[in-house]
């Protein structure tokens, strides 16, 4: 089987089959109890909210963040509610995420530059001191002043790149990073009725 089958609907049944069949036979080898439900059935499984979809089609937390050709043209989100967190990852077809936007209101933006501070002590400029700026192993963050339940709080909003191996960001990537953060959050400011994020 494969590979790309593990994440296509059409093909999980067999795949569930298949796991369920080797983790019988593993408990009949070694003697182990095991509790086994009904046959998966054959209609197939529905795709899960987090599951990827093509960039121009998201409709969550991606919404509107833009694409990079084939690069950077898968997306990974949740439906966009009033949560107190949000994500959006974006990746390349093959199926692998290379950076993550993240939305932080309430407590979760405090605690979110509590663990900057601690992780960044020894540098001179601490990442969410500043309206917005530059991480200093790669990304940037933007935040925004936002109403009750958060008000008081400003809502932080990062983009992170996940390939932490490269030196630093090219100038092509730092302009995708700032259009990508830009995107983000503004949708999500603008969901939580919070004011114009400040970007770098």
């Amino acid at each position: 089987m494969e590979d790309a089958d593990f994440d296509d609907p059409a093909h999980r049944i067999r795949t569930g089959r298949l796991a369920t069949a080797t983790a019988r036979n593993a408990a009949q080898q070694w003697g182990c109890e095991a509790r086994f439900g009904e046959r998966l059935s054959t209609v197939p499984l529905p795709v899960a909210d987090d599951e990827d979809v093509p960039l121009e089609e998201a409709d969550g937390t991606c919404e509107g963040v833009p694409a990079r050709g084939r690069t950077f043209a898968r997306a990974w989100e949740s439906d966009r509610g009033g949560a107190p967190q949000e994500k959006c990852s974006v990746g390349n077809s093959g199926g692998t995420p290379l950076y993550a936007l993240r939305a932080f209101y309430g407590p979760y933006a405090t605690s979110a530059r509590a663990a900057w501070a601690k992780r960044y002590s020894f540098e001179e400029t601490i990442p969410g001191r500043a309206p917005s700026g530059t991480l200093h192993d790669g990304g940037m963050w933007a935040t925004a002043t936002c109403p009750a339940p958060f008000a008081g709080e400003t809502a932080l909003f990062t983009i992170d790149p996940l390939d932490r191996k490269r030196e630093k960001s090219t100038r092509e990537e730092t302009a995708y990073e700032r259009a990508a953060l830009k995107a983000f959050a503004e949708a999500s400011a603008e969901h939580h009725g919070c004011s114009a994020p400040r970007l770098p």
